[in-house]
């Protein structure tokens, strides 16, 4: 019988907290549990709120403190002797990194004392992140070298695209990069006809109308106040739209007084957060165009939500998110600047033929099942632990 394989994943914010790499090192928990002879362990910091009972795998806890700017907390692995006895005894076969700050480390430091493959993956533009909270080029610089020293010490970096892999090496990473995409859980049959009916119904005034849509936390650094602008452009030159933003979060008060004060009210909705998966399976199925122009995100698990109900995306110019998109092909981008991007939005649906074959590429190229990527993911771990996996097994025999 095989022997099974014990798996950690580190990462220094949980839930009840949720971002997009939260969700992430969720998915691959979960599913990763399911596979036979495979033990999963999530080590994350304390948050207020958590409850770990409801998870399928288990989640160990460390000490934290919380920092009264930021949304999240500080992890305090050093100062737990529950949290590095349950470590020990979680007696882990591989490491899996999300994140080179104190939980990481923590991680890093175990695979190396025990002699086993320490696997990290890049998720975040880190030097934007310091830049904004430090204010200066060279301590964010500073900064990056603190994180590559840790992200140096894995045998393989996991990067969701081609540009992503590009960043980590202009911040000085040398070792081997493997491009593993992100997923959603989402099908094309989530969506109701019933509820897609029901959102048209309500939002779209005219056939014709165009229902743009947003989804992710409200946060300035995605560019949703660009948007905004954009929406003001799109109503200055006549243009039939409606857009939604699905989402809640830090800058919510900002975008709504900017929309009152461009007099679009009736033109850019804000429905708060929806946690329904047909609900908002809905809303990407009955949108034509998914907007997103965030420079800060790396990859966005939306997009592949959108392509998901064959809904293309617009992105914007350099963005990074925009790495696996050819415009006019299984996407759309765009020039950051208000005039190109409306310029873009409108001329998007005046070739009905070009629209519908991009968004079934969309659909194509662009939208990755959870099982899937999960499924690349442990044979990944397989080729890092020296076993072959179960189809080269198979092949083999």
């Amino acid at each position: 019988m095989e022997r099974k394989i014990n798996i950690g994943l580190f990462i220094d914010t949980y839930f009840p907290m949720v971002d997009g790499v939260i969700r992430v090192v969720d998915n691959y928990a979960a599913l990763l549990s399911q596979y036979p002879n495979v033990s999963v362990t999530v080590f994350a910091p304390r948050e207020r709120g958590a409850k770990d009972g409801d998870f399928l795998y288990k989640i160990v806890r460390c000490p934290s403190l919380r920092i009264f700017f930021l949304d999240y907390v500080l992890p305090l692995p050093a100062l737990g002797r529950k949290f590095k006895k349950a470590l020990e005894d979680a007696r882990l076969d591989i490491v899996h990194v999300h994140s080179p700050f104190p939980i990481g480390q923590t991680a890093a430091a175990y695979a190396k004392k025990h002699g086993i493959p320490l696997i990290s993956t890049f998720h975040s533009q880190y030097k934007k992140d310091f830049k904004m909270v430090v204010k200066t080029e060279w301590m964010s610089n500073l900064l990056v070298k603190y994180i590559m020293r840790a992200f140096n010490k894995s045998d393989l970096l996991l990067s969701m695209n081609p540009s992503t892999a590009a960043t980590v090496r202009e911040y000085g990473y040398k070792g081997k990069i493997e491009l593993l995409p992100n997923g959603t859980h989402m099908k094309a049959e989530d969506a109701s006809p019933a509820l897609v009916s029901q959102v048209n119904e309500k939002y779209r005034d005219t056939p014709s109308q165009k229902l743009l849509l947003s989804v992710g936390r409200l946060y300035n650094l995605k560019n949703l106040d660009f948007i905004i602008d954009c929406c003001a452009e799109l109503s200055r030159r006549g243009f039939d739209y409606k857009m939604l933003f699905v989402g809640d979060g830090q800058d919510e008060e900002k975008l709504k007084f900017q929309t009152r004060k461009l007099g679009l009210e009736e033109k850019v909705l804000f429905l708060g957060k929806l946690t329904g998966t047909a609900e908002l399976a809905a809303y990407y199925k009955a949108a034509d165009l998914f907007v997103f122009p965030s420079t800060y995100d790396t990859d966005g698990l939306v997009k592949n939500e959108a392509a998901a109900f064959y809904t293309p995306t617009l992105f914007s110019e350099g963005a990074l998110t925009a790495s696996s998109c050819t415009d006019g092909v299984n996407g759309y981008i765009a020039p950051l600047e208000i005039g190109a991007f409306s310029d873009k939005i409108e001329a998007i649906f005046r070739d009905a033929a070009l629209y519908q074959s991009v968004c079934e590429n969309a659909h194509r190229s662009l939208y990755f099942h959870w099982t899937d990527v999960v499924k690349k993911l442990m044979e990944i771990y397989q080729t890092a632990l020296g076993r072959p996996s179960a189809e080269k097994e198979r092949a083999a025999n």
